[in-house]
């Protein structure tokens, strides 16, 4: 009876981890993670190479203060129904495509700015970065939430935390080792272009 049991088990556990929603919050929660190191880390070191002041770069961090004041906007993208895209796609994918798309444009955009000649530009596009990123988290706990059944809610969360490692990863390590062969430029455009994968999904 008992080994009966142990085959059940793991055989519900296989057949949990073989579900096709998973594997869309995986590359959700990469999606989601991409843009966050893009605006810190990696940016601070565009900057820095650039020979911005330290001041300067440090006054960069409000460009993350959309992610601090999330709870405020929750409400709007909850109730607030996009013409036509929601009737195709529903109310949380059509807000997942806007944020998606959103972000693939801005971070093009901040990779053909120029600290040296226009750090505003930069100021602007990354903060817009930021905006669409906190977005997008937003309404992809929203999507994880309602699109996984309960008994799936824990290796949803599991799904969603390993693929916003390799999202810090990609955004992290790989953004570098891109700058170092290509420059910090090639690098955001190539993390615009991972966001295809979200889009995808």
């Amino acid at each position: 009876m008992k080994k009966t049991s142990r085959y059940y088990q793991l055989f519900s556990w296989r057949t949990c981890y073989r579900d096709t929603r998973l594997a869309a919050i995986f590359f959700l929660g990469f999606a989601s993670c991409l843009p966050f190191l893009l605006v810190l880390q990696t940016l601070s070191l565009w900057l820095t190479e650039s020979e911005i002041n330290k001041t300067t770069i440090g006054l960069f961090a409000w460009v993350t203060f959309p992610y601090t004041i999330k709870f405020l906007f929750a409400p709007l993208l909850a109730r607030w129904k996009l013409p036509m895209l929601h009737r195709l796609l529903g109310l949380r994918r059509s807000w997942l495509l806007v944020t998606q798309i959103g972000l693939a444009v801005s971070i093009y955009r901040l990779s053909g700015c120029n600290p040296v000649q226009d750090l505003s530009q930069v100021a602007f596009w990354a903060f817009i970065v930021g905006v669409c990123s906190a977005c997008q988290d937003i309404v992809f706990e929203a999507y994880r939430i309602e699109y996984l059944e309960k008994s799936q809610l824990g290796l949803g969360a599991s799904a969603s935390v390993l693929g916003y490692r390799a999202g810090l990863f990609c955004a992290g390590a790989g953004a570098f080792y891109l700058a170092h062969y290509f420059g910090l430029q090639v690098a955001y455009q190539a993390m615009a272009a991972c966001l295809l994968i979200g889009m995808a999904t």
